[in-house]
């Protein structure tokens, strides 16, 4: 694999590691994000890096998910009330 300056030359697929059923739960939320209004800029965001490769959707929806489950660690460890403003957009939708 060529690599440009500053790019990273590890493997191209997700690993299967961890619980199947906190993967799924977790791969369902992040479609439940990428439908807001900041959820789909995010997911273009992360599916304009990676121009050229077919599972490009499919790994965006996976890097949202680890994204969600950092702000969910993140906020249980603290023990502090979730702040929108911190988690980068991360925002629910008022229907």
């Amino acid at each position: 694999m060529r690599v440009q300056s500053g790019q990273y030359a590890g493997q191209a697929r997700i690993s299967k590691s961890g619980r199947s059923l906190l993967r799924w739960a977790l791969y369902h939320a992040a479609i439940g994000a990428a439908r807001t209004v900041a959820g789909r800029a995010r997911l273009a965001t992360l599916k304009a890096k990676r121009r050229g490769d077919r599972f490009a959707g499919f790994k965006a929806l996976v890097e949202l998910a680890a994204k969600q489950l950092r702000v969910i660690w993140g906020v249980w460890r603290s023990g502090t009330p979730y702040d929108p403003a911190r988690a980068g957009g991360l925002r629910r939708q008022v229907r």
